[in-house]
C-alpha cells in the first residue's frame, strides 16, 4: 500500500530492566498501517507483539523511535495532549476489562462522561453502540451475568464510544471458544466496513489473521521478520518463524505413511492452490487417461479473507513417467507442486 499511513511506527526500541539485566522487547521495529485496513501482528508468546501494540497509544512508551497516529507524532506530546489524542484510539483486551459494578450500558457510557455530554445524549449514544454490537437486550445486565462473547461485545462498544479512528485489539479473542471467536471477528469486520475504523490487532492464532486481516506482520524475538498481504504471507511464508506458525496446523505426513513412501513406493507431493484454481476438479482431470491413482493424505481447504485456497498432501501411485506427466498437468492448471523432502 502506498498511502501516507494512519499509524506509523518508526524504528521503535523498547527495553525493560537495567544494566546487565536489560531485556530488549522491541528491537528497531518500523511499521505502517493504512487508513481503513485491518492489520494483524502475529507471533508466539514473548515475541513482543502486545508490547508493540501498547506503544501505539503509548501505554508502553518506547525508549527510542517515533509513533505517529493520524499525522500527529504522539511521542512528542505532553501528558494533557496525549490524553486528548488517546480518546481517538480505542482499545479492547483479552480479558475485557469491564467494571464489575456497572451495567453493560454504564460500562459503554463510562468514557462518554469525559466528553461533557448530557445524560440523555450519553444514554442515547450508549444504546446505539449496544445495538451495533448486538447487545441491546442486555443493557441492564452486569458483567457477571454475561458470557465471554457478550462481555467482549460490550468491551468493543465501549472502545467505540469516543468515535475512534483506530481500534487496537490485544488478543481480543484468546479467551473465547471457537464459535464465539468467529462471531466476534465477524463483528469487527462489520465495524471496519460500516464505520471505516482502522483495526490493528495482535494474536497468536493463524485463524484470526486468516479470516479478517488485509495485511499481517510476523514478530519473532522483538523484530518483524516478515510482512505482507495475508494471502501472500500465509500461502508462501519465507521466514522460518512464519513457516512454523503456518505449518503448525499441518499433520506430519510421516505419521500417515510410516516414512520412506510406504512399502510399495509412490510419489508424495504437497500442493498449494488458490483463487480460481481452488475450485477446479484438477486432480481427476490430471489423471484422466493414465494408470496413475492418487490418495489425499491430508488437506486444508479454506479462505484467506476473500481468497479461496487449498493446501493438500497427495500420494500418487503409478509409473514414474505418467506420474511426472500428471504433476506437470497440475502445474499447468495453476497448482503449485513440491516434493515432500525425505519421503
Amino acid at each position: 500500500m502506498g498511502g501516507i499511513g494512519l499509524i506509523i511506527l518508526d524504528n521503535l526500541v523498547k527495553t525493560y530492566g537495567a544494566g546487565k539485566e536489560t531485556f530488549t522487547v522491541i528491537n528497531h521495529v518500523s511499521l505502517k498501517v493504512e487508513k481503513g485496513e485491518i492489520f494483524g501482528i502475529i507471533g508466539r508468546s514473548g515475541a513482543g507483539k502486545s508490547t508493540l501494540l501498547r506503544c501505539v497509544n503509548l501505554l508502553a512508551r518506547p525508549d527510542s523511535g517515533t509513533v505517529t497516529v493520524g499525522g500527529v507524532e504522539l511521542t512528542r506530546l505532553n501528558t494533557r495532549e496525549l490524553q486528548a489524542r488517546r480518546r481517538k484510539i480505542g482499545m479492547i483486551f483479552q480479558h475485557f476489562n469491564l467494571l464489575s459494578t456497572l451495567t453493560a450500558r454504564d460500562n459503554v457510557a463510562f468514557p462518554l462522561r469525559l466528553e461533557k455530554m448530557s445524560r440523555q445524549e450519553i444514554r442515547r449514544r450508549a444504546d446505539e453502540l449496544l445495538e451495533l454490537v448486538g447487545m441491546s437486550g442486555h443493557a441492564d445486565k452486569y458483567p457477571a451475568q454475561l458470557s465471554g462473547g457478550q462481555k467482549q461485545r460490550v468491551a468493543i462498544a465501549r472502545a467505540l464510544a469516543a468515535q475512534p479512528d483506530v481500534l487496537l485489539c490485544d488478543e481480543a479473542t484468546s479467551a473465547l471458544d471457537q464459535e464465539t471467536t468467529r462471531s466476534v471477528l465477524a463483528l469487527l469486520g462489520d465495524i471496519n466496513r460500516k464505520l471505516g475504523v482502522t483495526i490493528l490487532l495482535v494474536t497468536h492464532e493463524i485463524e484470526v489473521v486468516r479470516s479478517i486481516c488485509d495485511r499481517v506482520a510476523v514478530m519473532h524475538r522483538g523484530e518483524i521478520v516478515e510482512m505482507g498481504r495475508t494471502a501472500d504471507l500465509l500461502l508462501k511464508p519465507r521466514h522460518p518463524a512464519t513457516r512454523e506458525l503456518v505449518q503448525a496446523e499441518d499433520v506430519d505426513v510421516r505419521a500417515w505413511i510410516g516414512g520412506n513412501g510406504g512399502e510399495d513406493g509412490g510419489t508424495i507431493v504437497r500442493v498449494l492452490l488458490s483463487g480460481e484454481s481452488a475450485g477446479r476438479p484438477a486432480l481427476s482431470e490430471a489423471v484422466r487417461g493414465t494408470s496413475v491413482r492418487f490418495v489425499i493424505l491430508h488437506g486444508t481447504v479454506s479462505r484467506i479473507r476473500d481468497v479461496p485456497y487449498g493446501r493438500l498432501t497427495i500420494r500418487f501411485d503409478g509409473p514414474p513417467g505418467e506420474t511426472s506427466a500428471v504433476i506437470g498437468r497440475l502445474r499447468d492448471m495453476g497448482w503449485e507442486v513440491e516434493s515432500v523432502d525425505g519421503i
